[in-house]
């Protein structure tokens, strides 16, 4: 008996996958009907697919008011992400008010060599589009420079900077960190792709 019971043990470990859920929801049963509920929920398996398919491993958790969510991949370097999404206040988890959201991701890798030099590539505040108009950047209009870089690098820069929502680029020349910062919450894997390939 004890034979046996040893045998279907074995045959349990090495045949049968563990099941093991990654992002799991905290909300309450009335959010569960939410529009926003289903809209986090929608976006946490884009990124669960993403980066499984990727053979990374991603964590975290959602309701109809918020999600945060960690996760690792590699391409040619080991990335790094935090994806976050919150809301400030509001009366109803039907009707979210536009202008009380936040949301952000965070790409993060080491290893990246883009030349000698810090830089920082950031969207404009007003004082930052006066700085820009000085130095007659060759940006795009809402994004402004600090920090120089080869031919190269700026063509990189530019056609990131065309990302919806992107925030800043941040690259230390030290220990070769590049920091990607997105104001939009992306579902598109051609997107991430973009932000990703250096």
């Amino acid at each position: 008996m004890a034979l046996r019971f040893y045998k279907l043990f074995l045959f349990s470990v090495f045949t049968l996958k563990p099941i093991r859920i990654m992002i799991k929801p905290n909300a309450s049963p009335d959010e569960e009907s939410s529009p926003f509920y289903l809209e986090n929920k929608r976006i946490c398996e884009f990124w669960e697919t993403f980066i499984t398919n990727k053979g990374g491993k991603i964590e975290g958790k959602y309701n109809a008011w918020s999600l945060i969510l960690k996760g690792e991949f590699e391409t040619q370097y080991k990335w790094k992400v935090k994806i976050k999404k919150s809301t400030f206040s509001n009366e109803s988890i039907f009707i979210p008010a536009e202008k009380s959201i936040f949301r952000q991701i965070e790409f993060t890798t080491l290893g990246v060599d883009l030349g000698l030099n810090n830089f920082r590539v950031r969207k404009c505040n007003y004082w930052m589009d006066l700085f820009r108009r000085i130095t007659r950047s060759s940006l795009e209009p809402t994004y402004v420079l600090r920090g120089e870089v080869t031919t190269e690098v700026m063509k990189l820069i530019e056609n990131k900077v065309k990302i919806e929502g992107l925030e800043y680029i941040e690259y230390s020349a030290k220990t070769k960190e590049l920091k990607v910062d997105v104001r939009e919450l992306i579902t598109n894997d051609e997107t991430i792709e973009k932000i990703i390939t250096y």
